[in-house]
């Protein structure tokens, strides 16, 4: 097994595992009505420092990182941007167990590896 392979097969662990790993359930929604569940590890900054003054503002930063080849699986294609009323959008629960729903801003994907990076902005705390 080449490194490649073994890096992809690791993800299973790294990214998927909700009990050992890094692994939180997170739903791809496409158009208002798809929804599909994969489980991906999460980054949440809700607190950033503005470059410019060095002071802190509030905002949420999120992103989520999935495995390429799960995503092809079952929805057979990359989720996009979100756009005016269209396109994809994506919830999580953070660790305290509270619903967010979130705007994809940017997908990144790395096929070497077989990841799917989604840039998030959020759209609402669903409680």
């Amino acid at each position: 097994m080449n490194l490649i392979t073994q890096a992809e097969s690791d993800l299973e662990f790294t990214l998927e595992d909700e009990e050992d790993g890094f692994g939180v359930e997170i739903i791809l929604i496409r158009n208002t009505s798809d929804e599909y569940s994969f489980y991906g590890q999460s980054t949440d900054i809700s607190f950033l420092i503005d470059p410019n003054t060095g002071i802190g503002v509030q905002g949420r930063t999120c992103e989520v990182s999935l495995r390429l080849y799960n995503i092809l699986g079952v929805i057979g294609e990359i989720p996009n941007k979100t756009e005016e009323g269209t396109g994809w959008i994506a919830k999580y629960r953070n660790v305290n167990g509270d619903e967010w729903t979130f705007a994809i801003e940017q997908v990144d994907v790395d096929r070497k590896i077989g990841i799917v990076k989604l840039t998030l902005s959020l759209l609402k705390n669903d409680g």
